[in-house]
């Protein structure tokens, strides 16, 4: 099935949309689209119109409309804050992240993090980043196209972190956290904030931190894992909460 993103608003009775010129071209001349083809257009947003291709011109691809679909946000949001890990993985991380059914993804520096991001370099990855959620989308048919926030410091991130209803779980290695497969959602939570760390961890600092901040510890699994690993069990475990509390 050929899909792509269309982010902006057109009638309720439009019978046809154009997409614009990167899609035209993704679908035309990569995936080389044909007249007829059924085409799955997403805003981002939960709207899904199903159609077929028609014909290109200078303006784009256009898309006839056959039916409209409207998929409903899930009850409780999933939020990834995730300690940027060296390397591309965390390219990796974002499409992937799509799939799983993150809401909110916050990109954080920490005191072990090894990344740093500033000015026009900052910028450029969150052009790349918001690149790749899109793709994730597309490839996963997820209608949700997740929230990207600015890179910002972990220290500062964690006092406005948590709101009314959320639940903080922090991927911890220390003493005394509790294995995620005996955790269960409370009642009255609307939204689950991860934290993971680097590739170092979190300091005892920041895990104190994350603790005053509202956080609970929990353990995934029983080995060590890499960062990004950490971080895509972490929202398989949490999507697996909302399911068992039927709010996914």
């Amino acid at each position: 099935m050929l899909r792509a993103h269309h982010p902006y608003p057109i009638s309720p009775n439009a019978g046809a949309l154009t997409l614009n010129g990167d899609e035209s071209r993704h679908l035309v001349k990569s995936l080389r689209a044909r007249e007829g083809e059924p085409v799955e257009v997403f805003d981002g947003k939960g709207r899904i119109w199903h159609g077929n291709a028609v014909a290109a011109d200078k303006f784009g691809l256009r898309i006839a409309i056959g039916r409209t679909e409207e998929r409903p946000r899930p009850a409780v949001r999933l939020t990834l804050a995730q300690c940027l890990p060296k390397g591309g993985t965390f390219d990796d991380l974002l499409r992937t992240a799509v799939e799983l059914g993150a809401d909110r993804i916050v990109p954080l520096t920490s005191e072990r993090c090894e990344v740093k991001l500033t000015g026009d370099r900052a910028e450029s990855k969150a052009e790349r980043w918001s690149a790749l959620l899109v793709e994730g989308m597309k490839q996963s048919g997820n209608p949700w196209l997740p929230e990207l926030a600015p890179v910002q410091a972990l220290a500062k991130w964690l006092p406005k972190s948590l709101g009314p209803g959320s639940l903080g779980l922090t991927a911890s290695l220390e003493e005394g956290s509790v294995p995620v497969a005996t955790f269960a959602l409370p009642a009255e939570t609307r939204e689950i904030v991860l934290l993971v760390g680097p590739e170092g961890d979190l300091s005892p600092a920041e895990y104190a931190a994350s603790r005053a901040a509202g956080f609970r510890p929990i353990r995934l699994g029983a080995h060590v894992l890499r960062a990004e690993t950490a971080a895509l069990y972490a929202l398989v475990a949490a999507d697996q909460l909302r399911q068992r509390a039927g709010v996914a």
